[in-house]
């Protein structure tokens, strides 16, 4: 009986260099497809739907009172954001495959892949949901004690979920077995892979929120409101193929190793 290969450790460092040269061959592929799909569902959402509250108990007040405008507002632009994800990454990873894809090609594979994205999320919402509900008898605090946990953890072992999508279309159960065996003996790598990249989008979105709100007040008026609002969701914009990049290459890692 033969002993199963042990899965190789995944190198975030080549992984980081890896992307270097992506974006640096290919970023103006990439940056219009995240300006159709991230940037301008974004900026719609910020000028024509429900107003962001400025402090944290406003928007608790608000999500209490009246939350569907508001989650909306905020979800939506994600959702459509997804597309340009799973459209970056069939680019990286066919490219490094040898395959040229042309982008509207890419597009298209991913406006497939899209539905059975949106699905496993949501599976995974209704679980971690549902994990918390269970515990709900114990109190709230302990409900999220234990949701919080269970869903960083999968917030790390689903990193290779978007990429896998983009060209392994599979049904949403099956994608969600297939990234968690793809990060087998490197759970922690994966874990601080997503956590680094979560706290870099917020230090660029607050970076990009400072500048805005700097020059807005210099221009003011209704250009300086746009340009308040544009700043930080360019600055995102812009952080979202890096990470899209990023993970197509960890997944190409993970993916190119035998799994235990």
């Amino acid at each position: 009986m033969t002993t199963p290969p042990v899965p190789a450790a995944l190198d975030p460092a080549r992984a980081l260099d890896a992307t270097r040269e992506s974006v640096a061959r290919d970023g103006s592929i990439y940056l219009p497809i995240a300006g159709a799909f991230v940037l301008l569902p974004q900026l719609g959402a910020m000028l024509f739907g429900a107003q962001m509250p400025a402090t944290t108990d406003a928007m608790m007040k608000l999500l209490t009172a009246t939350p569907w405008p508001l989650l909306l507002s905020l979800l939506v632009p994600a959702f459509i954001g997804l597309i340009a994800d799973l459209t970056i990454s069939r680019l990286v990873i066919d490219a490094a495959d040898g395959r040229a894809t042309p982008p509207r090609t890419a597009l298209l594979l991913a406006l497939r892949a899209w539905p059975l994205l949106l699905l496993a999320f949501a599976s995974l919402f209704i679980a971690v949901m549902g994990v918390a509900l269970l515990a709900t008898p114990l109190g709230m605090t302990a409900a999220l004690l234990i949701a919080m946990p269970i869903g960083l953890v999968l917030m790390a072992r689903m990193l290779p979920l978007i990429p896998l999508l983009s060209v392994e279309p599979r049904a949403p159960f099956d994608a969600l077995q297939r990234s968690w065996a793809l990060g087998i003996g490197n759970g922690w790598r994966l874990f601080g892979v997503a956590l680094v990249l979560r706290m870099v989008i917020l230090i660029v979105s607050a970076f990009g929120g400072v500048v805005g709100g700097g020059l807005g007040q210099l221009f003011g008026g209704g250009l300086g409101r746009f340009v308040q609002l544009a700043l930080p969701a360019a600055a995102v914009t812009a952080m979202s193929v890096v990470t899209s990049v990023l993970v197509a290459h960890v997944y190409l890692q993970l993916r190119g190793r035998a799994l235990a």
